[in-house]
């Protein structure tokens, strides 16, 4: 059977981050580049696979919503809040993810659209508190996008505001989220859970 070590390598050679799986293959470019992101390799991967199909800044945008640990949406609990109040923030929430989400059928869109907003609102704890969402967290979120995005931009020697989003998915080229979407399944295709309808 292969050792941890071997299967560190082979891992890393089958994500093109390294020539040969072993200690004599070298480092790719790509293997560099998710390197000097300090992401998770699938992460990495995926903004640099953006990066090469023209949609780095929706990349590295998505790829900061799909890293964090907890969405941004007031969190309820019957041990807390009463039965009404429960049901009314549970109702909210949802009627709140359905408008972010805009038929896209996409949680990171969603969440892309509700990072949008909230960057354009004037008062962003009135818009925080009537969109039922958690002002620390989406600027959280908010704080951990602009960290990925100056490190990709430190690394490709390029000005932070070459890689900002223009628009969101919402409105973006339906081409972008095409591509989004493919890349997405391409990078992350071990977590596709296959769901069958019933005969």
């Amino acid at each position: 059977p292969m050792t941890t070590i071997e299967n560190s390598f082979a891992s890393l050679h089958d994500w093109n981050l390294l020539t040969e799986p072993s200690d004599q293959g070298e480092i790719t470019n790509l293997g560099s580049f998710v390197s000097a992101l300090g992401v998770d390799v699938a992460l990495g991967c995926f903004i640099g696979l953006g990066i090469q199909f023209g949609v780095a800044a929706e990349a590295i945008e998505m790829a900061a919503v799909m890293s964090f640990p907890k969405a941004p949406f007031q969190i309820t609990n019957p041990l807390i809040h009463s039965p009404d109040v429960f049901n009314e923030i549970i109702s909210k929430v949802y009627a709140v993810k359905c408008h972010f989400d805009a038929n896209l059928y996409s949680e990171p869109m969603a969440l892309m659209n509700a990072l949008w907003d909230f960057q354009a609102a004037s008062n962003k704890s009135r818009w925080c508190l009537s969109h039922r969402i958690s002002y620390a967290r989406i600027t959280q979120l908010q704080s951990t996008r602009n960290t990925l995005l100056k490190r990709v931009a430190d690394f490709l020697g390029i000005h932070e505001s070459k890689l900002q989003v223009v628009a969101p998915p919402v409105h973006m080229p339906h081409y972008k989220a095409r591509l989004l979407r493919v890349l997405k399944v391409w990078v992350f295709s071990d977590f596709i859970v296959e769901c069958r309808p019933p005969k």
